[in-house]
């Protein structure tokens, strides 16, 4: 089965034809490069694991653009995001057969910096997770971790986690503990963390965060419409970025767990896929306001959310063609 499917061969496309001259990725909602944001980072992983599988959408002068665009940028102008930008470069690191690019985003990656830090109470949780996330990979993929970086895993895959998982399944993504009485389940990041937690899970060995993630998953299709709308209740509401996580979840639960969650995959891919522009980008939520909504809360971007989502379905696609 091509990786370049029906789902994301336009979008991929698209994506691409944001990328300026000089590397960085011009978002026209915003009239912004948002050099702040992860779409870059995203967008090189989409590029390297295509160029892998021999389906490249991108001509090598402007991917190599791309990636030393990416990995200039001071780090603290985006270092409010760098998990997230993380994520994807290490994942380019191990799916590239290229030793120049490998042996640049190494060099970039050691020396990075990843908030939070184990006693940051400001974070939301799945920043936590997204840098759990981020040293396991690296783990498996680059190098051994350190004392302090084990020590962060075992904080939030052994403590953390136990406080931020509600009775009825559902992940809060905010505040920190439990100790008040404003939780809030925001369920567009109930799905990310599910998820998160689940690679966590998956990477580390840890069956208990398996457990958790299937059992977010089984709570989240609980109140998701029989037509595959998600996410309607809290931040970032109905959002493709969502979308993304739940059904990159439901793939690695498959993978791991060997239990289907194929029908609520597949209801929430179709129904999110209905919503494209004429250019073939996703719309960031599928109810129309994609203008009135790029820019809200600072970080629902076109490209960026794009990015995301594209990223995410190819990671799900490789598992299910396993």
């Amino acid at each position: 089965m091509s990786y370049i499917s029906h789902y994301i061969n336009k979008a991929v496309d698209w994506l691409n034809s944001n990328i300026q001259s000089d590397g960085s990725v011009y978002d026209s909602n915003v009239n912004s490069k948002l050099d702040h944001q992860y779409h870059l980072a995203w967008m090189i992983f989409i590029n390297t694991f295509l160029k892998e599988k021999g389906e490249s959408r991108i001509q090598d002068e402007i991917y190599k653009k791309l990636i030393d665009y990416q990995l200039n940028i001071p780090k603290k102008t985006n270092k409010n995001s760098n998990p997230f930008i993380a994520i994807p470069l290490i994942l380019s690191y191990a799916y590239s057969s290229d030793i120049e690019i490998k042996n640049k985003i190494k060099e970039y990656i050691v020396s990075l910096k990843l908030i939070p830090g184990i006693n940051d109470t400001h974070k939301a949780n799945n920043f936590f997770l997204m840098k759990t996330v981020t040293l396991a990979l690296k783990k498996v993929h680059m190098e051994s971790l350190n004392e302090e970086e084990k020590e962060f895993i075992e904080f939030v895959t052994e403590t953390k986690i136990e406080e931020w998982q509600l009775s009825d399944g559902f992940f809060f993504d905010k505040p920190f503990t439990k100790d008040t009485n404003i939780l809030t389940p925001h369920l567009t990041y109930h799905a990310t963390i599910t998820m998160l937690t689940t690679w966590a899970g998956s990477l580390l060995g840890k069956q208990h965060l398996m457990n958790k993630g299937e059992r977010g998953l089984h709570s989240l299709e609980m109140v998701t419409s029989p037509t595959g709308e998600m996410g309607h209740y809290g931040r970032s509401n109905n959002a493709v970025f969502g979308y993304g996580s739940a059904i990159f979840a439901c793939s690695l639960i498959k993978k791991n767990k060997r239990e289907s969650l194929d029908a609520f995959r597949t209801n929430l891919l179709d129904y999110i896929s209905e919503y494209r522009s004429v250019n073939g980008n996703f719309h960031i939520v599928p109810n129309g306001y994609e203008n009135e909504r790029a820019g809200f809360d600072r970080y629902m971007f076109v490209t960026v959310y794009n990015s995301w989502f594209i990223g995410m379905l190819l990671l799900s696609f490789e598992i299910e063609n396993e």
